[in-house]
């Protein structure tokens, strides 16, 4: 018996997304005399995850994260980031849910968004606020 299957590594059993998916776009997007009808989508390099993460550097809330949403988006996809910003928010959040699982969760605080940390114990998720100080 593998000794890793006794173990509870507090990790999710469920399948794992799709790698891929392509997402019509209704209706169509013309940007710069080129017309757009489809997103193809797969999971995001180390790179497009980082490239998105500027959008967030000065701090995170609600208008950085759509920002960083819409440019991960347009980073997986290959498309100006434009297509992405005319796109109906309904299909922009299909499109979201999709690369979700591949990023960094937040958790929404007042009007702020905190990065959710791991805690050592239990499986608890803590946000930096959450944890002890180490002064």
């Amino acid at each position: 018996m593998d000794a890793l299957t006794d173990l509870d590594l507090g990790l999710d059993q469920s399948l794992p997304p799709p790698r891929e998916m392509d997402l019509d776009i209704d209706p169509p997007i013309e940007y710069l005399k080129k017309h757009f009808t489809t997103l193809h989508l797969v999971e995001p390099t180390a790179l497009q995850v980082q490239r998105a993460e500027f959008e967030i550097a000065a701090g995170s809330n609600m208008f950085t994260l759509r920002r960083y949403q819409i440019k991960l988006i347009a980073e997986v996809a290959a498309v100006p980031r434009e297509v992405v910003e005319k796109m109906r928010i309904s299909q922009m959040e299909e499109a979201w849910r999709f690369l979700e699982p591949y990023t960094p969760l937040f958790r929404l605080t007042g009007n702020t968004l905190s990065p959710i940390l791991p805690a050592s114990t239990g499986g608890d998720q803590k946000t930096p606020g959450d944890l002890p100080d180490q002064s």
